[in-house]
């Protein structure tokens, strides 16, 4: 069985889970403390990468779990398993599928690097492209708009991080918003 303090949590890492909806919560909590928590949380290197939410009940009701160690070369295979993983629910909005997509897009892009000026790497990032758009049956063109969308919505996210922090330190929402729309 799987012992709580065993468990680690990576930010970077659960920032890609989905979060559930408050009613989904409920109703996940319902079944866990019904029937228990039926299956194995995920982990890679100790550090959970699927169970997010099971974990959480477990901790809180102090309740057993099995775990399930899946082996990854590295933190990047891990983000895309999320990823992947991810788009494997039944419960996606369409958004939410498009901000996966992209940030599938991204990862394998970014796994096979480069600097997008050599004929190499733009081969490279079609291909990626076309593998991600006949994966999840959606046009290459819808892959290019999947990844901007997870763009757009990680630097707004990130933005208003920013823009908290410094509100919490006393700025004035009128010196924030000179500030960053002038």
């Amino acid at each position: 069985m799987g012992n709580i303090s065993n468990v680690k949590i990576d930010p970077e890492l659960s920032s890609l889970i989905r979060p559930l909806q408050p009613e989904e919560y409920e109703k996940l909590k319902e079944s866990i403390l019904a029937e228990g928590i039926r299956d194995p949380l995920v982990v890679w290197r100790g550090i959970l990468v699927d169970g997010h939410h099971r974990y959480k009940i477990a901790q809180e009701y102090g309740l057993e779990f099995r775990t399930v160690e899946i082996d990854l070369p590295d933190k990047e295979a891990a983000k895309e398993w999320i990823i992947t993983n991810q788009l494997g629910r039944r419960n996606l909005t369409p958004m939410e599928a498009s901000y996966y997509r992209g940030k599938l897009y991204e990862s394998r892009k970014l796994s096979r690097g480069g600097d997008r000026k050599s004929n190499y790497q733009n081969d490279s990032l079609k291909d990626t492209a076309k593998e991600v758009s006949k994966e999840y049956s959606v046009s290459y063109a819808t892959v290019f708009r999947d990844a901007e969308f997870s763009r757009a919505v990680y630097l707004r996210c990130k933005l208003m991080l920013i823009l908290s922090r410094s509100y919490i330190r006393g700025a004035s929402w009128q010196s924030l918003s000179g500030a960053v729309f002038a």
